[in-house]
């Protein structure tokens, strides 16, 4: 057996994934990935991350380890029209995912109203033409798309 067989083979029995599972589909909406790892506080060799130190995702490494177990993944972004960060990430998705298994669409900006009593843990708000304060929270919903995907 190679090691890459060897490293599939303990993956799968890690994750108990056998035979009797059938055909496996991978749907990654990327909104959600790096919040998978937020209050983590330890890196991968269990040391501790500085204060300002973050756990980020290799995207890469992600589809490969999806590739041990799915027969197809497919991505999914919300991008950010005017923020360049957005559009390069955008494009280095499509890369590593390739064009027939990544979907992107614009984000949203929602108004979220804030109590009044809420409005002193939030710095950054906005407020409307009544005096409401607000602030705008990036939605991208892939719910549908993930939806009609999986049947």
């Amino acid at each position: 057996m190679e090691l890459e067989e060897l490293k599939n083979k303990i993956i799968k029995e890690e994750l108990n994934i056998n035979e009797n599972f059938g055909k496996i589909f991978s749907f990654i909406d990327f909104g959600n990935v790096n919040k998978w790892f937020e209050k983590d506080r330890q890196n991968w060799d269990n040391e501790e991350l500085e204060e300002n130190e973050k756990i980020d995702i290799d995207i890469k490494k992600l589809e490969d380890f999806t590739k041990i177990f799915s027969e197809k993944t497919r991505c999914y972004y919300g991008k950010d029209p005017k923020n360049k960060g957005s559009i390069n990430f955008d494009y280095a998705l499509r890369r590593v995912f390739g064009k027939n298994n990544f979907v992107s669409k614009d984000l949203q900006k929602i108004k979220h109203y804030i109590e009044d009593e809420d409005s002193e843990k939030i710095k950054l708000f906005e407020t409307d033409d009544n005096g409401k304060k607000f602030v705008k929270i990036r939605k991208c919903n892939f719910d549908v798309e993930i939806s009609v995907d999986a049947i």
